[in-house]
């Protein structure tokens, strides 16, 4: 009988290691968009631009001109460092014109366990038919709720199993779940380098980094390339 409580208690304890791995594994969260702007010009209404991104946020985006002066769009994002998957809209007004416009841009959306929002400013510093210099900078906020779901082997949740697996998490994030649960921000920095190959076709590369606020100070570098389709 002793024997029996224990293999029980074992395979018990196992089971919970294991969904709990698969948990955290499974439950991680995104940040707001690592998708970055190239220009501050807006696409002019009725024009379109589809956008594919590879760096630390990898993404497909599409926009469209709304007016003269205002682009909405969204954005599909897998995040790497934190395997987040993220959807977002974004937005885009120009705010003055000539060669080198200021433009507002802003997104809000969902991820992986996280809703968000961003604001910031874009600058065109060189706008030329084949080569675009661009600066921007955001404030950007999110949010991570990730809520622990355990069932029993009937299927059903109950509280006995959630309290025992979060003591194996415990093990792995100090504090458990609800010590990374809350509300941060970061603000992010790029510098977009755009070749344009054919009034279609251009490529950016984007040099930036992110400001995490409640880390100390830390800094996360970004390099990433965009591809852009224009029409």
């Amino acid at each position: 009988m002793i024997v029996n409580q224990y293999n029980k208690t074992f395979f018990r304890n196992l089971s919970l290691l294991i969904s709990s791995i698969f948990f955290l594994i499974t439950s991680a969260c995104a940040i707001a968009p690592l998708t970055e702007e190239h220009t501050a010009k807006s696409l002019g209404k009725g024009n379109n631009e589809w956008a594919a991104q590879y760096g630390i946020g990898t993404s497909i985006a599409y926009k469209r001109g709304l007016s003269e002066k205002f682009d909405l769009g969204v954005i599909l994002e897998y995040q790497a460092a934190t395997a987040g998957l993220l959807y977002a809209f974004t937005g885009k007004y120009q705010l003055t014109n000539g060669p080198r416009p200021f433009s507002l841009i802003g997104n809000i959306g969902i991820g992986t366990g996280t809703t968000f929002g961003s604001l910031g400013l874009i600058h065109d510093f060189i706008h030329q038919k084949k080569y675009i210099l661009s600066f921007n900078v955001r404030y950007n906020i999110f949010n991570w709720d990730i809520d622990l779901e355990t069932e029993d082997a009937e299927g059903e949740e109950t509280a006995e199993n959630a309290e025992e697996a979060n003591e194996f998490i415990n093990d792995v994030i100090r504090g458990g779940i609800d010590s990374i649960n809350g509300t941060y921000s970061y603000a992010s920095i790029n510098i977009a380098n755009t070749y344009r190959f054919t009034p279609v076709v251009s490529a950016t590369l984007n040099l930036g980094g992110y400001l995490f606020l409640q880390s100390g100070a830390q800094v996360q570098p970004n390099v990433g390339l965009k591809l852009n389709f224009n029409y």
